[in-house]
């Protein structure tokens, strides 16, 4: 049974006063249903933790493989129990040789994410932001290959876009560093793993202490060096349908801190400050202190950049907004106008240009934004253990507020709107929680389980509620997505109503679109401050298992222990409030991972995507450990899979050991045993040399199925030529000869 509210049915509606740059979305209608239920239901996946051999093993070869697999993708640990060799394969498309290049020069806790970022990008893309990274002087790889790692798909391949950004981007960061008295930026690590900080000085609220505050290295990177404020696309270039994003070919670092356009002046010939002619006057960051600094205050060397900056933005937007509401920073000081949308840009823009720590905040369905700087050792305001703190210019030339009892303007601090939540943006579209700091919250959680009860990861959960220009319209609030246990999780404000929605590759709850459905335990009413609500769903597809059959443990002569963890989980999810409509990548520990050992015919019926038969199989674990004894001496494959996930990124590990029992007698193998390859790789042709003791033998060269492509006859110290006329990829040269077997990989490129 449906309960329609009283709405206008269009999909976006202009709110009269427009104080912001951006409208939301309104929804249709509510379902009242009985199959959503307000508890947990899903359980925790259970690994397979088998002890280690108790048996008398040694260990003959092992390999390990370290990636990040997308939804779809397997790489494998192929053991050959007849050469007792153990080779990890990865047969996926390579990146372009310079990604790696990019990858190896970079800081050691960069590289996953750099990878998992060049993954999501056409060929071209990656390599382009590859070559930017290899280019800069060693002092900006860190801030350059982080940028990379972390910006959007959509906002690395806008036709806008210039990969060459990124290196102007941290070219001004360390110009400017150079000329501000009050900052200072500091390396810490070594060749290998370094990463680079910011340090202030701050001012005790008495005037008699001046220290040091030195922000987290992960507050630098998104907050001070990363090119992307708010909804805005990071560019320098403009296409012929930019209305609100003009940036007049320069980068926003470069034009607010130097004016270097003599057609767009924003000084207007000295009407307006310039940037750095101000910021340059500061000797420390701030004041610590709740303080209101009023319009036509003096600006001098004795204030703070927080108060200089906040200065520069009042004279810079003395005017109401005009038809068009621009969202990039350099358009936005030329226009000399704006509200608290544009307030909020340019005081980004000017404060990172500045190297300050700011973000951007908004309540957006409360029409008001704003942004914060971060010190963590001055207590929140509304959170006592919060490290943003408010920071405001009014609009039209008004006043500056610095960290203010009241900001964010929620009942709860004084003010006169319900705050439903309030979101700081973060570079790459995900969209931060900051609701605590302005309001007394409840907690909603949403649990989405496929038709089996599985915990589906990656579905799109949205929160509605009202607005405060309509109170009795629902509006969307927020998107989040799921994680690997099938849950949201968020903190919204006490006092109003929320619904939500879930839409998943396999099924959509409520399945009409346009329609939410409410909490259990809360329906129609408003949320109660500490509360907790909970909508658990159930869709109606299912989640893909591979097609095994699983078979019962063996024995024989030779065994392989494997571990396995998925050691985080790249969420992927809608950027909500993006001009760019982005994905952003949130990086969260203990993903999950599928894993299981075949052998080389059921390899290829697998791979084929038919049904096959396999030992240990463990769907969708975490983590987990296993020995197994194989049963017959042939090629043996471990998979580490992501094929049973929907959307969602995994960083996995893998290692296996071949091992065997001392029990067992075996043909010692002569030290003059060997399998020379030049060079290798190769494009067209290779020299495969062997060495001796033996009398007689067959060199096979074999794909990573175990399929024979080719088979010589050789005797001892020969050497054979292969044309390698195969396409590009993985290959085995395999000597069995009547004393002993090896092999050793081969690796062609075209």
């Amino acid at each position: 049974m449906w309960r329609y509210i009283s709405i206008f049915c269009v999909p976006f509606i202009v709110f009269a006063t427009g104080i912001t740059t951006s409208s939301p979305k309104r929804l249709t209608k509510v379902a009242e249903s009985m199959d959503v239920y307000p508890y947990l239901r899903a359980t925790e996946p259970s690994p397979n933790l088998q002890e280690p051999s108790k048996n008398n093993f040694e260990s003959l070869s092992e390999d390990s493989i370290r990636t990040v697999l997308l939804p779809g993708e397997a790489v494998y640990i192929r053991v050959d129990a007849s050469s007792d060799s153990v080779r990890a394969v990865d047969m996926r498309d390579s990146l372009p040789d310079n990604c790696y290049d990019a990858i190896n020069i970079s800081p050691k806790w960069l590289r996953d994410d750099l990878y998992q970022s060049f993954r999501h990008l056409p060929s071209d893309r990656a390599s382009e932001l590859a070559d930017v990274i290899l280019s800069v002087p060693d002092e900006q790889i860190d801030e350059v290959a982080f940028c990379a790692a972390h910006m959007s798909p959509q906002s690395l391949t806008d036709d806008r876009f210039d990969p060459e950004l990124l290196s102007v981007n941290s070219h001004w960061i360390y110009r400017v560093a150079d000329s501000l008295q009050y900052v200072q930026l500091v390396d810490y690590g070594d060749d290998d793993d370094w990463f680079t900080t910011a340090s202030y000085r701050v001012v005790s609220a008495d005037l008699t202490d001046t220290t040091s505050l030195e922000i987290p290295r992960d507050i630098y990177y998104w907050y001070v060096v990363h090119p992307k404020l708010s909804d805005e696309a990071p560019k320098m270039r403009d296409g012929s349908y930019d209305t609100r994003e003009m940036t007049f070919d320069y980068f926003w670092r470069e034009f607010l801190w130097s004016n270097p356009s003599s057609t767009w002046d924003y000084t207007n010939g000295g009407e307006y400050p310039l940037l750095a002619d101000w910021m340059k006057m500061a000797k420390v960051m701030w004041i610590r202190n709740d303080t209101v600094l009023a319009s036509d205050r003096t600006i001098d060397s004795t204030c703070s950049a927080l108060d200089i900056l906040g200065a520069w933005v009042s004279i810079m937007l003395p005017e109401p907004p005009g038809s068009i509401r621009p969202i990039q920073p350099n358009q936005i000081a030329i226009a000399h106008y704006g509200n608290c949308g544009e307030v909020q840009d340019l005081l980004a823009g000017a404060g990172r240009t500045a190297l300050l720590p700011i973000n951007c905040v908004g309540t957006m369905l409360q029409d008001h934004v704003w942004n914060e700087f971060w010190d963590d050792s001055f207590p929140g305001e509304l959170w006592t253990e919060d490290v943003w703190h408010c920071y405001q210019v009014d609009r039209w030339g008004g006043v500056t507020s610095l960290a203010p009892s009241w900001g964010g303007y929620d009942t709860d601090r004084g003010g006169s709107k319900n705050i439903n939540d309030a979101l700081t943006w973060r570079g790459d579209g995900y969209m931060v929680d900051r609701t605590p700091a302005y309001t007394y919250v409840c907690t909603l959680i949403v649990e989405v389980l496929d038709v089996y009860g599985n915990p589906v990861p990656g579905a799109q959960v949205l929160f509605a509620s009202n607005s405060y220009y309509d109170t009795s319209g629902l509006y969307v609030a927020d998107i989040r997505a799921t994680d690997q246990n099938g849950r949201v999780v968020v903190s919204m404000g006490d006092n109003c109503p929320y619904y939500f929605r879930v839409d998943s590759p396999i099924g959509s709850y409520p399945s009409d679109a346009g329609t939410v459905n409410a909490f259990p335990t809360l329906g129609t009413t408003y949320a109660v401050a500490g509360e907790t609500y909970i909508a658990s769903v159930d869709l109606s597809g299912a989640l893909s298992n591979l097609p095994i059959t699983e078979l019962t443990a063996t024995s024989g002569p030779r065994e392989i222990q494997v571990h396995f963890s998925a050691l985080d989980e790249y969420i992927r999810g809608p950027a909500t409030f993006d001009s760019q409509n982005g994905t952003y990548s949130y990086k969260s520990p203990d993903g999950r991972m599928t894993v299981f050992v075949c052998d080389s015919a059921n390899f290829v019926q697998y791979l084929s995507g038919e049904a096959f038969e396999g030992y240990e199989y463990n769907s969708r674990v975490d983590s987990g450990s296993f020995t197994i004894e194989l049963p017959t001496r042939d090629v043996w494959y471990v998979v580490a899979s992501n094929e049973e996930w929907l959307t969602d990124d995994e960083l996995i590990y893998m290692d296996v050991s071949l091992n065997i029992s001392p029990a067992v007698e075996e043909q010692k193998k002569p030290e003059s045993i060997s399998l020379a390859i030049v060079p290798n790789p190769f494009n067209s042709a290779c020299e495969i040399g062997v060495g001796n003791g033996f009398n007689s033998g067959i060199l096979q060269i074999v794909d990573v199925s175990g399929k024979v492509l080719e088979t010589f006859d050789v005797k001892p110290r020969q050497k054979i030529i292969w044309s390698g006329n195969r396409s590009s990829g993985l290959y085995f040269a395999r000597l069995t000869t009547d004393k002993f077997t090896t092999e050793r990989k081969l690796i062609l490129l075209k």
